[in-house]
């Protein structure tokens, strides 16, 4: 496959994956066992209809810190699956579950925004929908290390559908006002986008960032229908997820308090977007038929 004339290889755009699931995992697990990590699991399970009668502090601190620690596992033998096979199998394994099991949530908790009637406007649920496309990440790289070819194209599938799912969710929703004042200090703070208030008002901004957003998922799709459009999709969308992950440095997503490298709450949502570039670049090793997992 070429891009602007580089050739990438299948090989490359998997260790691409598996140091992208290596940092989101890792960084995560890492925050599971600081005092705001801990505290937004204990959230996320109070509201959960079916375990929030079982959850007390102490519960939800223990929970963090074992949730942490197989985060870190995960991530540690990802890493270690460059050298040793039988390692990648496990950690691409633990890593898919770790990445599937969190999308239920849409399911057993409060995601939606009631002011705008619920579902489909999507909330705190905003963070869950990237979720797909780390799985399909683990889910390649199970498929690379374990050699099971025949789950390489259902990967794949799970890789752009779920690159698709927050750009399409995500974009539709930043055409309302509620999406629009969330994206504001967003904007106000980068370097790249803060003139688009100014230009256009945050509204409007936040309106043409979606259009673009939807025009990005019909471009995606087209790996259903006529591959050779999906390289325009994956630019546009990579500018997308790295811009994203810039907000990092420029709102910024670490710790109020403590600062780098712990990330705040806004920093756990962004530094998914990483998983989420991965995910929209690996289908370019594969999109003339490539069978190599």
């Amino acid at each position: 496959m070429q891009l602007s004339g580089m050739a990438i290889s299948p090989r490359t755009v998997s260790h691409l994956g598996r140091w992208s699931l290596v940092i989101v995992l890792g960084w995560l697990g890492v925050m599971r066992f600081s005092v705001d990590g801990a505290a937004a699991l204990a959230q996320v399970l109070t509201q959960h209809a079916m375990l929030e009668r079982l959850v007390t502090e102490g519960v939800a601190i223990g929970a963090a810190r074992v949730l942490g620690g197989v985060q870190l596992i995960a991530a540690l033998l990802l890493a270690l699956g460059i050298r040793y096979t039988r390692a990648g199998v496990i950690g691409a394994a633990l890593a898919f579950w770790l990445t599937a099991i969190p999308i239920t949530l849409l399911l057993t908790n409060p995601v939606w925004i009631e002011s705008l009637g619920g579902f489909p406007a999507i909330g705190s649920g905003q963070g869950i929908i990237k979720y797909p496309a780390l799985s399909g990440v683990a889910l390649l790289l199970y498929a690379r290390d374990a050699g099971r070819a025949s789950l390489l194209q259902p990967a794949l599938s799970i890789l752009v559908a779920g690159v698709m799912l927050p750009l399409l969710w995500i974009g539709g929703m930043k055409f309302t006002a509620v999406e629009a004042a969330g994206i504001e200090p967003l904007l106000s703070t980068s370097p790249l986008l803060s003139w688009m208030p100014d230009v256009f008002g945050t509204r409007t901004a936040s309106n043409v960032i979606g259009i673009g957003e939807l025009i990005t998922v019909g471009l995606l799709a087209s790996w259903w229908y006529y591959r050779p459009l999906y390289p325009i999709g994956t630019l546009l969308a990579s500018a997308t997820f790295l811009t994203t992950l810039s907000f990092l440095i420029t709102l910024p997503g670490w710790h109020e308090s403590l600062g780098f490298p712990l990330l705040g709450g806004a920093g756990m949502f962004i530094i998914k977007d990483l998983g989420l570039w991965c995910a929209v670049v690996i289908p370019l090793a594969h999109r003339n038929n490539n069978t190599e997992p």
